[in-house]
């Protein structure tokens, strides 16, 4: 028996045969060309890009079928990137000024992006490394003379394994028969992991010793435990072959009534977080609390380039009369300077110099027109009911009265200009970088709630990358410390105070938000009936006695060892 494990990224258990998606390696032809051969080089070139835009073509529209547009777009951006003249450009004077062969010019110039991509200490661009790398793969294999390199569709239920896998290979093998997904590196950011969630695919990654995996054909994939387990022994394949039917039977359960109170009668919220419109649209608002984070920058997915006022307007006009009158946060544009805000934008990558590592408020800020176009789509769109703006990744006080003075200076405008919209609108902060919680009771006496965005917060706080722990960051006790600081304050000024990251669907830490004084969280829909099955089943006051135990955690694994042992002897009788 051989036990792995892993990061959990999309809820779920599933037990079946693995399928090794070896398509990254790729041998790159190693020659150099005459001058009279450039030309059939360039050719070949052509030739290669007109295929794979073909067959990301084909799966977009099995995108468009299974999901929606705003998903397929996923596959639309490495179409875009396939079709970049500047790129192409590039590749081709290297093929002429090197006399060097298409694949190996090609694979040069990509090389130097993912580079780019990789050092990058946001976690939004480093998850783009996936889309660059499925890009580069299929036209080095067309290049290379290998045109098939994946198979088409998976005829049985199958977990999926691969260092990397994209979006575009989970669409092409068919997701119908994909009961799972491991891979070796990839964040909960990462397209793979949208789609997963999309299709509640249990998803581990960042497997330790996954090298160890290539010797074995069949596992048991159970996400809650974070765990892979091969050859396990009878009785155990018994407990988990029950615990995946009661997960495949929760995937047809529909959530008809959100809890509003713990099982000792303390009142809690559970909203949810979206990134598209699509997704309103599946939900039904009659149970839904309220959306307490809309990730606004994945408008960004339906254009190459910044979308107008107009395009904003749709969009946020769309979520906020689709909601019909329940609470709505928008959350402003939240990318780097480095204006690396579309998918795969790769003309933005020709300034040749790594990404900065803030983005959030601050770029916008140094881009006043961004904000203040995003500010007037807002203010018109809110006009159709109330709604929330929520700023991200702010440092200083500063940053949050020159939002205000935009966001007046927008009113102003739109009044002048004869434009219907609501002057009540509340402005909240998120609570995500080091210096934010040096200023809180600052910050609190100038906003009207706070929402805490613990995937960077932990990030910040130990100044690591996810990929540099094996296990989550969210569990170290300095980023319990500092929920329980951010809490305290939202008491002392009476504002409201919401988990927005990872954290508040995470069934082991919880309790240990709620032991810190949290009473309201903002969820990915995935895990709604998850974290509503554990209010409905918890005790906040039997939460606090892990305040002090939390307090006096010395490391991650100490502290998930006791949350773990909190959460299946406490909480899990359901």
């Amino acid at each position: 028996m051989l036990l792995l494990k892993g990061k959990r990224i999309s809820e779920g258990i599933a037990i079946g045969p693995l399928l090794f998606i070896d398509n990254e390696k790729v041998k790159i032809p190693d020659y150099p060309i005459e001058a009279s051969e450039i030309e059939s080089e360039f050719e070949k070139l052509d030739k290669a890009v007109n295929a794979c835009v073909e067959e990301l073509t084909r799966i977009k529209q099995i995108a468009l079928k299974h999901l929606d547009k705003d998903h397929a777009q996923i596959i639309e951006g490495q179409k875009m990137v396939l079709s970049d003249e500047m790129v192409i450009s590039q590749v081709k004077e290297l093929i002429r000024k090197n006399k060097q062969n298409a694949a190996q010019s090609y694979a040069q110039i990509f090389n130097k992006y993912q580079s780019i991509l990789e050092k990058s200490f946001s976690s939004y661009h480093r998850e783009r490394y996936s889309d660059i790398a499925d890009v580069k793969k299929r036209m080095l294999h067309r290049l290379s003379g290998n045109e098939s390199y994946i198979i088409d569709t998976i005829e049985e239920p199958t977990i999926i394994v691969g260092r990397r896998i994209s979006p575009a290979d989970l669409l092409q093998l068919g997701h119908d028969n994909i009961i799972g997904i491991i891979t070796e590196v990839g964040g909960s950011d990462s397209h793979i992991a949208i789609l997963a969630k999309a299709f509640r695919i249990p998803y581990l990654s960042e497997i330790q010793d996954f090298h160890k995996l290539r010797d074995y054909n069949h596992a048991v994939l159970d996400v809650m435990e974070e765990t892979v387990l091969v050859n396990p022994r009878q009785e155990d394949l018994h407990y988990y072959e029950k615990k995946e039917q009661e997960f495949i039977a929760s995937k047809n359960i529909k959530v008809d009534e959100i809890v509003t109170r713990t099982k000792d009668d303390q009142a809690f919220r559970i909203y949810l977080n979206l990134e598209f419109a699509e997704e309103l649209q599946m939900l039904d608002v009659n149970y839904i609390q309220g959306i307490g984070l809309f990730r606004s920058e994945f408008i960004s997915i339906e254009q190459n380039k910044l979308p107008d006022e107009e395009a904003q307007y749709k969009v946020y006009s769309k979520v906020v009369q689709l909601s019909k009158g329940i609470p709505l946060i928008f959350r402003t544009f939240d990318f780097g300077r480095d204006k690396f805000i579309e998918i795969l934008d790769l003309n933005m990558f020709h300034q040749d110099k790594e990404f900065e590592t803030w983005g959030g408020l601050q770029f916008c800020l140094e881009n006043p027109d961004i904000l203040k176009t995003q500010f007037r789509a807002l203010l018109r769109a809110s006009k159709f009911g109330a709604i929330k703006i929520m700023l991200p990744m702010v440092s200083t006080l500063d940053e949050i009265d020159r939002a205000k003075q935009i966001l007046a200076e927008s009113q102003i405008e739109l009044e002048e200009e004869g434009h219907e919209f609501r002057r009540d609108l509340e402005i909240g902060s998120m609570i995500e970088t080091k210096a934010s919680l040096e200023i809180l009771d600052d910050l609190a006496d100038n906003v009207s709630f706070f929402s805490i965005g613990t995937n960077d917060l932990a990030n910040f706080l130990l100044g690591t990358k996810r990929d540099e722990s094996n296990t989550n960051n969210h569990y170290h006790p300095k980023v319990f410390q500092a929920i329980k600081k951010i809490a305290d304050c939202g008491k002392r000024h009476n504002i409201p105070v919401t988990v927005c990251g990872e954290m508040g669907g995470d069934r082991y830490a919880l309790p240990g938000l709620i032991a810190c004084g949290i009473r309201s969280v903002s969820i990915a829909p995935s895990v709604l009936q998850m974290v509503n099955e554990l209010i409905k089943n918890i005790s906040a006051e039997d939460c606090q006695v892990l305040e002090r135990r939390i307090m006096n955690s010395r490391n991650a694994y100490m502290l998930l060892s006791i949350l773990k042992d909190f959460y299946y002897y406490k909480v899990k009788t359901y």
